[in-house]
């Protein structure tokens, strides 16, 4: 339910911008962080999007993102299973998919729990 909340936060933040610049800034065991200005070029960070205990990250370093859809979404069904069987994700762990206008492939991560800090 939690992360449900925070998914639909950062979803409706992002709907009010053009477009976000993201960069996965810091990975490590307990949290991966990624962070998106209006310019990736050094502009003030808007958004901080914190995933804690992480256990699979598929995603390039930096990605734009334009604010049409929903830029989050928790995997579910039988794409959810296929990535599971291909990954072996730990039970406990929700699928986060996010969209992005750079490339053609799926950025996903897989981590316990979502929490934003909206600038």
């Amino acid at each position: 339910m939690e992360n449900e909340i925070t998914i639909d936060r950062i979803n409706n933040y992002l709907k009010s911008q053009l477009w976000m610049d993201f960069t996965l800034s810091s990975t490590d065991p307990g949290t991966v962080e990624l962070i998106g200005r209006i310019d990736e070029a050094g502009g003030k960070v808007k958004i901080k999007i914190h995933f804690q205990e992480p256990y699979l990250i598929i995603s390039p370093l930096y990605f734009t993102y334009e604010g049409k859809n929903d830029f989050i979404a928790v995997l579910k069904d039988e794409y959810a299973y296929k990535k599971n069987v291909v990954y072996n994700i730990c039970q406990g762990n929700t699928l986060f998919q996010l969209r992005n206008t750079n490339i053609k492939g799926d950025i996903i991560i897989a981590a316990r729990k979502i929490s934003a800090e909206i600038m």
